[in-house]
């Protein structure tokens, strides 16, 4: 099992910042979707969201901005992109998922072979560039060049 990371909490601004492109108007959009609209929330305090919710935010995101999924579609989708972020997995999963187009089910791509119709999301790249804005992995062209003993590039 993977051991659970520092928990966190970010507010709609940092969302906005880890996923440009997604606006405050578009987080709210999704809040009103479930899980999220099934969420109390405090009048006069920020909504906080964790890894599994800013996670699902990117992939209803991707599934809009690369897929052409229309938002009222992202209704019957979020719930169970959410349920499976949010599963314990073990270290080092392949975190290539398939959301299935009737229910928004989502499960590994290696679960079973895929003999319906729906999408294929890597939510690696996802928890990429979340991890970048979080200060946790740095990007591609930020990590240092190793160099030998004798001055060659390894």
């Amino acid at each position: 099992m993977a051991v659970p990371g520092p928990t966190f909490s970010l507010t709609i601004t940092d969302v906005c910042k880890a996923l440009g492109g997604l606006n405050r108007s578009r987080v709210h959009a999704c809040t009103k979707l479930p899980p999220f609209s099934f969420i109390e929330t405090s009048e006069r305090s920020a909504r906080r969201f964790d890894m599994t919710d800013v996670l699902t935010l990117a992939a209803l995101q991707k599934l809009e901005d690369v897929y052409g999924v229309k938002s009222r579609q992202l209704g019957q989708l979020s719930a169970g992109i959410h349920h499976y972020l949010g599963e314990p997995k073990p270290a080092g999963y392949d975190e290539l998922i398939f959301v299935r187009l009737k229910d928004g089910l989502a499960r590994s791509l290696d679960a079973e072979p895929i003999n319906e119709p729906g999408w294929v999301l890597d939510v690696a790249e996802e928890r990429g560039r979340i991890n970048v804005f979080l200060g946790i992995a740095p990007p591609q062209r930020q990590l240092p060049l190793m160099v030998s003993v004798s001055g060659r590039a390894s």
